[in-house]
């Protein structure tokens, strides 16, 4: 009995020995595979954009707990090739940066997957990770009117959605303060300096939302008269439902700091406690592009920058820390002579808009709507 047990005892340490390679038996021991694993932050990113905008903003991926033998990360399609012609990746570190461009694409929504792979320094690949991206084009950016006929008109506004609308007349505006010939729409109140007469129009009913930051990106094609040192007013105004709103109210042109028609500025108006901030000097006897971005960070206050004719430097950079009220949930742009005390004349080419993003000229340039070309874009 005692000889069996002392044969089984040898026979089970003989076995431990040839399965863990030990010993006597001469084992060999087995290579770890290489590590080339990782983590991401994500596998799912999402784009909109809306034509024509170019670009839209990057989005970020993180990589993390990467692998000890991963020695370079790629990008591919999931076959191994290049990715979607309107996406591009970058890895800096262990962030990849993406972008997507639907400069080169119609109204619909497009879908890829990108594969993100770890290699050895041999160029084997060792781990990979798919991310699914979406870009979803949207139709029109800008809502445009473009002078063919009075803003009040039937028709004569076409929406970012493509549908007609037309401003509104204020009440009490007198039609006689403004017309339309060759695409020109005039306005001269110099006959009525204590009359207000302008345009409305409200803006997407999105942008009544209690969500911060709004913002907004006008151009104007416009010129002064030499009749009048003020020529236009463009008000934007930003209202949550059921809140007081608040607004940008710019007036082209201004008496206020001794200027000619020549050497004139625009003024934002009321802000930071009542005062009016001025821009640099233009001419205004020729037409000019105006492009003004709004940001609002909360209901009063916020950013407005204005460039003139597409250059990257604002004639007006303003930070406001407190905008003049208007009435309670007015969200709308006002345009033409908004002021009881001043007359306004001058011209008006063409005017679009966006509540998408506030643009600088550089994400805009080649991308006004057809038709709407201009020095500096």
């Amino acid at each position: 009995m005692q000889g069996r047990i002392k044969h089984l005892l040898w026979v089970g340490l003989a076995c431990m020995l040839v399965a863990c390679g030990g010993g006597g038996g001469g084992g060999s021991s087995s290579t770890p595979a290489p590590n080339g694993t990782f983590d991401l932050s994500t596998t799912s990113l999402s784009f909109t954009a809306a034509t024509p905008i170019s670009t839209v903003a990057s989005q970020t991926i993180t990589l993390s707990n990467l692998g000890p033998d991963a020695a370079a990360i790629r990008v591919s399609s999931t076959s191994g090739g290049a990715i979607a012609s309107w996406l591009s990746v970058t890895i800096s570190g262990s962030t990849g940066t993406v972008t997507a461009n639907p400069s080169s694409l119609s109204v619909g929504t497009y879908n890829t997957v990108v594969r993100v792979a770890s290699f050895s320094s041999s160029g084997a690949q060792l781990f990979s990770r798919d991310v699914n991206v979406q870009l979803v084009v949207t139709s029109n950016l800008w809502s445009i009117y473009d002078a063919s006929a009075l803003p009040n008109a039937t028709g004569a506004l076409t929406q970012a959605n493509g549908s007609l609308t037309q401003f509104d007349l204020n009440t009490g505006g007198n039609s006689a303060y403004s017309s339309v010939a060759a695409g020109i729409l005039s306005l001269d109140t110099t006959a009525a300096a204590g009359d207000q007469h302008f345009f409305v129009t409200p803006f997407a009913a999105t942008n009544t939302a209690a969500t911060y930051p709004k913002k907004l990106t006008i151009l104007a094609r416009l010129k002064g008269d030499a009749a009048s040192d003020r020529f236009l007013d463009i008000n934007s105004s930003f209202g949550d439902t059921g809140a007081t709103a608040y607004k940008a109210q710019i007036t082209f042109g201004s008496s206020f700091t001794g200027s000619s028609l020549t050497n004139t500025k625009l003024s934002l108006n009321n802000v930071n406690g009542g005062g009016a901030v001025y821009s640099s000097n233009f001419d205004a006897t020729n037409y000019h592009v105006f492009h003004i971005a709004i940001t609002m960070n909360t209901p009063s206050s916020g950013t407005v920058l204005v460039y003139l004719d597409g250059n990257a430097t604002p004639i007006l950079n303003q930070t406001v820390s407190s905008f003049p009220a208007a009435a309670v949930g007015e969200n709308n742009l006002r345009l033409g002579d908004t002021d009881s005390t001043y007359t306004r004349k001058g011209s008006l080419d063409w005017l679009v808009w966006t509540n998408s993003d506030a643009y600088t000229p550089a994400q805009l340039s080649g991308k006004l709507p057809a038709g709407f070309t201009s020095t500096g874009y």
